[in-house]
């Protein structure tokens, strides 16, 4: 045991020994990698005083916070104006399509209101259209229509004197209504043919000195005769101007509907062929059972050739025409426009409607239902056949509420010619060639 412990200390004395060498070898190359170096103490120290003055003179910046750096609020605030402009051209887009919105529902209102103001007009028409052809025209100055809209019929009611007087000098005048106290009441036969002429009308060329009488002219065709003998009557009522048809049963008589003159005692008439407006006086007139009719006498004989009426009642689905001045076409003729306007030698054109009878209803009087467009301003003319013969006379329409269809009624040309015979007022009928004489009546 004592020898193994003396052995010992003289192996750690580390004076030999492969280990003790190698120990400290390491120990030297690590001291030489990380400490100074031997022999060099001050010279370590003095570098490593230099670096830390050198730091001190010069210290490094701290980086910004996020919220400092200026680019980024430029871009926020880029970003908002960009928002900002998008929100108000989205915000005007919308602000615009209110406003059409709401442009169209006003619109689609005002139409709506004007529509329903139309059919409540139509509605009132279509009633009074049902009525006695007497109480149409006083019916029609009860009825507003719509704004945009004017009275369809009647356009004499317009007729106002205007400044322009193109031709004539003066605004057309009709005879002013007189007291017709010494017009024939109906029933009684018509006062002597050489009764007092009716006044002359002011503006007429009839009534100008140097004017040329006219010349008989021989119908080519049974238009033409029809064109000739068909006239335009204007008659002054109470409360405006009454437009109607007429024609000619001799050169001195003009037939037409008793409400066309209402209760005038004078009326005009005028046509191409007449060529400017004349004057005549009512004889005759009744709406007395069932009829309604006027007998006017011209102031003058006119060269026409008459109408002759047929004594025979015309037949189911016979053709004919109606003859007149209605104020649907009459109303656009530029011609009698120039008319109101006061020139008297302003003739409207005839206008012609075709159809067939429907029926003759077996009534007291007889009435003739066709199919021939008529409207106001019809009233009073002539309904023809196929050979120019009156075989009615247009009285009055009616209109179905339901279908709208039109019914045209004329009296019968055999109720005319017995009215014409009971008062003596002389006619030509289809057979007979020459004029009945005053008191025989047709034959």
């Amino acid at each position: 045991m004592a020898d193994l412990q003396h052995t010992n200390p003289s192996a750690s004395s580390g004076t030999a020994g492969p280990d003790a060498s190698v120990s400290g070898t390491a120990a030297t190359q690590t001291a030489s990698a990380g400490g100074p170096q031997a022999g060099q103490p001050q010279g370590n120290g003095q570098s490593q005083g230099s670096a830390q003055d050198a730091g001190q003179a010069q210290p490094v910046a701290a980086p910004l916070p996020w919220y400092a750096h200026a680019p980024l609020w430029l871009s926020i605030l880029l970003l908002i104006g960009v928002l900002a402009a998008l929100g108000w051209l989205i915000y005007g887009k919308w602000s615009a399509e209110q406003a059409a919105l709401w442009q169209k529902e006003e619109a689609l209102a005002a139409l709506k209101a004007q529509n329903d103001a139309h059919e409540a007009y139509l509605k009132e028409l279509q009633l009074l259209l049902q009525k006695d052809p007497c109480d149409i025209a006083p019916g029609l100055a009860a009825i507003t229509p719509p704004g945009d809209l004017g009275l369809p019929v009647l356009p004499g009611d317009e007729a106002q004197p205007g400044p322009a007087t193109p031709r004539s000098g003066e605004p057309l005048q009709i005879p002013p209504q007189q007291d017709t106290e010494g017009s024939t009441q109906p029933g009684q036969a018509a006062p002597n043919a050489q009764a007092a002429p009716a006044q002359p009308v002011p503006g007429a060329s009839a009534q100008k000195k140097g004017s040329k009488p006219l010349q008989a002219k021989e119908p080519a065709s049974i238009a033409e005769l029809l064109e000739q003998s068909t006239v335009l009557i204007l008659a002054a009522q109470k409360d405006g101007v009454s437009m109607g048809t007429g024609f000619f049963l001799s050169p001195t008589t003009i037939m037409t509907n008793a409400h066309v003159v209402g209760t005038a005692s004078q009326a005009v008439f005028i046509n191409k062929f007449v060529g400017t407006v004349r004057s005549a006086t009512v004889l005759l007139r009744t709406q007395a059972q069932g009829l309604d009719f006027a007998i006017l006498q011209t102031r003058e004989a006119i060269p026409v050739q008459p109408l002759k009426l047929q004594e025979t009642l015309v037949n189911r689905m016979e053709k004919v025409s109606a003859w007149g001045f209605p104020s649907a076409v009459t109303a656009d003729d530029p011609k009698f426009r120039g008319l109101l306007m006061g020139n008297a030698d302003a003739a409207p054109e005839v206008v012609y409607t075709e159809g067939s009878v429907n029926v003759v209803l077996d009534r007291q009087p007889p009435l003739i239902v066709h199919s021939a467009t008529v409207s106001q301003g019809n009233s009073g003319g002539p309904l023809v056949n196929e050979a120019g013969e009156v075989v009615g006379i247009n009285t009055m329409i009616k209109l179905d509420d339901r279908s709208y269809r039109q019914s045209s009624l004329s009296i019968p040309s055999t109720v005319m010619a017995a009215f014409l015979k009971a008062n003596k007022v002389p006619f030509t009928t289809a057979q007979a060639k020459a004029s009945a004489k005053a008191g025989g009546g047709g034959q």
